[in-house]
């Protein structure tokens, strides 16, 4: 290679050479432009396309000329684009633009702006004029890309002047017929007014004294840009031209010549001339130029090139590439100049670090340039356009992490999960190795985010994934799936690993969360599959169902799967099919608690509960068929089932007696449940304060304010209301100021404990007080012992109900059990422990005796005189008598049902 002057070309010389281009020069630099132009008829067929074609969009110039451009409309543009075409084509000279996809040559849609110009009335051009802008990237990255063409331009300029002609105090007599199309002004409404007049008045001392200069003498030119004011009332810079032909006599005027100048007013200077307009549109581009001779040397470079490398202007002229770019870097460009002296032109990316600065990212486009270009460069050399896409590599990493990662927890989503599993997948097929499954769904989310709102929930979503990261192993993948599930995928896990795995997922879950204004103590329930007992294409199936089964044994719970986990739905599916015919068939059946006054012995009322002997399979519990209604929406009917029964139940018992009947969650936030507890006490003829409302503060906690309105409705009618498991819920006492609540009833588990433990007994007087202070009824639930019923007494608790009396019984056994609970005297229940011991001390063949003569009928006269006959002696060691052989029929008919 010859070597090469090393002195640097500057922004002039480089517009001198340009302006001695060759034609096929022209189309080489034409070929490098990111704009593409075209010439169509009136109806969009192609006459003419830059050679700039088959570089941007894959096709060549005869494939596209003679077809009609809207081959290549994405169809659903299609109408918008003809129809603004069309709207243009009307007018001469008018121009418009839109955004329409079109097809490249390798099938794709892309993104472009089409400008269009009509010039059919000009006869140099005679077509309409397009102009196509790429600008995918700049709708994506949200940044306007600059391109321009400088052919486009130069079609443009001729539609873009006004000639005026005005007296020489700027009277207009004639205006040109472009003026509405570029300024919006009716010619008719402003001849006869002054140029001046729409002059900016920042501006018009300056106008005022070109237009003296240029009217005091004859055939004077000159011209000053200034801002004029649009027929919107808008200022826009024009430069004006103005010639002094007053003395002509074919015109007796000035005559202006005006273009709005305020896009090249943007870029700070005024076209002049054409090397005027390729310095400011290199020196002002948004694109780095960049010119290298065939030796690698900076001939030319604006100076957005130069800050995009991170280098002054005059350094890139100095110096070669390997003192301005890090070898790497130096090395890579070399051997992209030795393809582009070859004729290669490409476009590639490079990451760059600029010294000092933060790394960037550039998009390269580069074009050789032939020998003798310019003289500088004899041996050719190559132009590279340089676009910083730094922004829009972000968002693409930013729309690659929404696409493959979950926005709230920052774990991977379902789409990154699947590339996950494909790949376990693979190694399952290829050399074995098996993979856990782990299937974990939030317990009682929802009513987090009923309680607390959706951003406190979201929250305790990202702190439970959080939480499930840190518990699992390295390598694991864990994924958020769904609103509440998240999936973890454990490699080389078999099903026992799998379940170790979850449980300790579990572990790692549970701990104290502080929530708007609460303590949670989260959990998740887990379903464990794993590809050494289920094909890979049914792990999510089968931890599905195993999950299934998880939940049904409560929080917190894990369960494997296993092949005959289907037949547990299906058998959940004819349970609630039982279910239902059990409402008409009587095998569901409401049994009833007696409420007991507890310093009479009185029985005050009795608490329906649903009990339910299934065909075929016997009784099954309130715990397994209540939460599979719920599950299944079916509460709701067997609520409002239970409502009608227990009032046509109690509507036959003495007066003072009232039945409570239990409301679900479900039930309360039904707008419904007010008119289903009107129809069940109208149907009955049941008086509603003798029907009490039972409402757990769960129930109530879900939507307070619907369960304050709903529960209001129906005290309203008279009904009373009582607060169920009172003080295991979230925020009691709220619930006595907010709800119109009659009684409270304490809940067995504070109550078991009295007598045993100290705190329990705490909070059953505190609560016992707070009743009695606000007017309420107190009930305690789940009386056991005499000891629990005698201290209660001593705390001031007046209502209770359990087993200490009588454990719940069906309707018709109701009332003999209410007769002989009270017919005790209040101080025998007291001493109902002490009676189970004396049953449990008699002989078992002297109870089987006394039992044996009570069941057939005898009475207690006639059991004492047979046992006395047979010299039996009475437990006491004396004779028998009545009395004592009914109090032992009493013991052991209490034991028993005890």
């Amino acid at each position: 290679m010859a070597d090469m002057p090393s002195t640097p070309v500057g922004p002039d010389e480089a517009a001198d050479a340009v302006m001695g281009l060759t034609d096929s020069q022209t189309r080489a630099i034409l070929a490098s432009a990111s704009d593409l132009s075209a010439l169509l008829d009136a109806e969009g067929r192609v006459l003419w396309v830059s050679p700039a074609l088959p570089a941007l969009w894959g096709y060549t110039p005869d494939s596209v000329v003679g077809s009609s451009g809207w081959d290549w409309l994405h169809p659903e543009d299609l109408d918008e684009a003809q129809s603004l075409f069309r709207r243009v084509a009307q007018v001469p000279g008018a121009h418009d633009r839109i955004e329409v996809r079109l097809r490249n040559g390798s099938g794709d849609w892309r993104w472009t702006e089409q400008r269009f110009t009509n010039l059919l009335h000009d006869p140099s051009v005679a077509a309409m004029v397009a102009t196509t802008v790429d600008v995918t990237e700049r709708r994506a990255a949200h940044a306007q890309l600059a391109r321009q063409d400088e052919f486009f331009r130069a079609v443009l300029s001729g539609a873009a002047d006004i000639a005026v002609v005005c007296d020489a105090d700027t009277t207009m007599r004639w205006v040109s017929p472009s003026v509405p199309m570029v300024c919006g002004h009716d010619p008719a409404r402003i001849i006869g007014t002054k140029l001046v007049d729409l002059v900016h008045p920042e501006d018009r001392g300056g106008f005022d004294a070109m237009i003296a200069s240029v009217a005091s003498q004859a055939g004077a030119e000159d011209r000053i840009d200034t801002r004029v004011r649009h027929a919107g009332g808008d200022w826009r810079w024009s430069e004006h031209r103005v010639t002094n032909l007053l003395a002509h006599p074919g015109v007796r005027g000035l005559v202006f010549n005006n273009v709005d100048i305020t896009d090249r007013r943007s870029v700070h200077e005024a076209l002049q001339t054409r090397e005027q307009f390729l310095r400011v549109v290199l020196e002002t581009a948004h694109e780095g130029v960049w010119v290298l001779d065939a030796d690698g040397r900076t001939r030319y470079a604006n100076r957005r090139m130069a800050e995009l490398l991170g280098v002054p202007v005059d350094m890139l002229l100095e110096h070669p590439l390997e003192d301005l770019l890090d070898p790497a870097l130096a090395s890579d460009l070399r051997g992209r100049l030795v393809r582009r002296a070859e004729g290669v032109a490409e476009g590639h990316e490079l990451l760059v670090h600029p010294p000092g600065g933060s790394e960037i990212w550039l998009a390269i486009s580069a074009t050789p340039l032939p020998a003798g270009f310019a003289k500088a460069m004899p041996e050719g050399g190559s132009v590279a356009l340089a676009t910083d896409i730094t922004d829009r590599k972000a968002h693409e990493e930013s729309l690659r992490q929404r696409a493959l990662y979950d926005p709230l927890t920052g774990l991977p989503n379902r789409a990154l999960l699947h590339e996950h599993q494909r790949s376990l997948d693979e190694r399952y097929a290829r050399e074995g190795d098996h993979y856990g499954y782990l299937l974990c769904d939030v317990d009682g989310l929802n009513l987090v985010n009923n309680a607390l709102g959706s951003l406190e929930g979201d929250r305790v979503l990202q702190e439970i994934g959080q939480r499930l990261a840190d518990a699992s192993r390295a390598g694991d993948c864990v994924a958020r799936t769904t609103g509440d599930r998240f999936v973890v995928l454990c490699p080389g896990a078999e099903t026992f690993q799998a379940r170790r795995l979850a449980e300790d997922l579990v572990a790692g879950v549970e701990g104290r969360l502080p929530a708007g204004g609460s303590i949670l103590w989260p959990s998740v329930s887990i379903g464990v599959a794993s590809t050494t007992d289920v094909e890979p294409g049914a792990l999510a199936s089968a931890a599905d169902s195993a999950l299934y089964r998880a939940k049904r044994r409560g929080r917190g719970s894990v369960d494997v799967y296993d092949a005959a986990a289907p037949r547990d739905h299906r058998s959940s599916l004819q349970m609630l099919a039982d279910l239902r015919e059990g409402m008409h068939t009587g095998t569901l059946q409401l049994h009833y608690q007696p409420v007991v006054q507890t310093h009479t012995n009185r029985v005050a009322g009795a608490e329906a509960l649903m009990r339910w002997n299934r065909p075929g399979h016997g009784d099954v519990p309130p715990s397994v068929f209540i939460p599979l209604a719920e599950e299944a929406g079916l509460i709701s009917d067997l609520g409002a089932w239970s409502l009608r029964q227990a009032c046509r139940d109690a509507a036959g018992w003495p007066s003072q007696q009232h039945v409570a009947v239990n409301l679900s969650a479900h039930q309360l936030l039904d707008e419904s449940i007010v008119s289903t507890v009107n129809s069940a006490l109208t149907d009955s003829g049941l008086p509603a304060e003798r029907l009490w409302i039972e409402v757990t503060e769960t129930a109530v906690f879900t939507d307070l304010p619907a369960a304050a309105a709903r529960l209001g409705a129906i005290a309203n009618r008279g009904v009373k209301i009582s607060l169920d498991d009172f003080g295991t819920g979230y925020s009691s006492l709220v619930y006595l100021r907010e709800l119109p609540v009659h009684a409270i009833k304490i809940d067995r588990s504070f109550v078991a404990g009295v007598g045993r433990n100290r705190d329990d007994e705490v909070i059953v007087s505190t609560l016992i007080s707070l009743a009695t202070t606000l007017g309420l009824r107190i009930i305690a639930e789940g009386i056991e012992t005499g000891e629990q019923l005698h201290l209660l007494r001593r705390m001031g608790c007046k209502y209770a109900q359990g087993h200490l009396w009588s454990k719940a019984v069906p309707e018709t056994e109701f009332g003999s059990v209410v007769t002989d609970i009270e017919r005790r005297p209040a101080r025998r229940a007291l001493d109902q422990a002490s009676r189970q011991e004396r049953a449990s001390s008699v002989d078992p063949l002297l109870k089987s005796r006394v039992m044996s003569m009570h069941r057939q009928g005898a009475s207690p006269a006639s059991i004492s005189a047979a046992l006395n006959a047979d010299g039996i002696p009475a437990p006491s060691g004396k004779k028998w008598h009545r009395v004592t052989v009914a109090q032992i029929v009493h013991d052991i008919d209490s034991a028993t049902s005890g």
